[in-house]
């Protein structure tokens, strides 16, 4: 019997994945390592999201009980991001077409990205009202850093940079296992301004049709089948 495709997801903080259940029906929790997992169908496409707690060492384990899990056609993950640069506002969206991991002066170029798949992102966000987004270098630090001195020491080409604290490992387990992965965020920390992250967050989810994003993933899912059988 044919195994249903699924999409995976990845993200860190309840904050990030409850605007998103909140437009599902009829969700499945489970908790497998500790870590809880949430099944849900969309547009006619099975979905399963991993909650992976702050940093590395919490994404990849994550992300290893999801490809255990599920076996994902493809992985989307998503979340917060701060700009290192001042060209993005508070709300935009940024999808990641590099990835670096910072690791404590110095960084290191990081495979797993899937341009298929972030090209579908994106045309379907170029779709979205009042949604605007950036193809961006995304830095994934291990902890705490000051935006403000590292936005000073980047290297040529990532001039408009995000920093997280996931991407690279996730990166890492998809690349393992052949899984393609897109990633996407939403700039959501500007200074001192309290709660524009949730609002961000929210505002995310609001501004676009679940059910169509699911449909551009799982175009992209072929698209990328396709580039590899070539």
């Amino acid at each position: 019997m044919k195994r249903q495709a699924v999409i995976g997801m990845v993200a860190a903080m309840p904050e990030e994945i409850r605007p998103l259940l909140g437009q599902m029906q009829q969700i499945r929790k489970e908790t497998v390592e500790g870590y809880r997992l949430y099944r849900f169908e969309t547009g006619g496409q099975h979905v399963c999201l991993v909650e992976s707690g702050m940093g590395p060492t919490h994404a990849a384990t994550a992300t290893r009980i999801l490809i255990d899990a599920v076996q994902p056609s493809l992985i989307v993950n998503f979340g917060f991001a701060g700009a290192l640069a001042p060209d993005l506002q508070v709300g935009d969206i940024v999808l990641a077409n590099r990835l670096l991991l910072l690791h404590e002066r110095l960084f290191s170029e990081q495979q797993g990205l899937s341009q298929a798949v972030t090209e579908r992102i994106e045309a379907f966000l170029a779709r979205c009202k009042e949604t605007v987004s950036h193809r961006t270098t995304f830095v994934t630090a291990g902890k705490i850093v000051t935006k403000k001195e590292l936005a000073l020491r980047l290297p040529a080409g990532a001039a408009l940079s995000v920093i997280e604290m996931e991407t690279s490992a996730v990166a890492r387990i998809a690349n393992r296992n052949g899984t393609p992965l897109g990633c996407c965020g939403w700039h959501a920390i500007p200074g001192a301004q309290a709660g524009s992250w949730r609002t961000s967050c929210k505002g995310f989810w609001l501004r676009i049709s679940w059910h169509e994003a699911v449909g551009s993933l799982t175009r992209a899912r072929q698209l990328e089948c396709d580039e590899r059988g070539r």
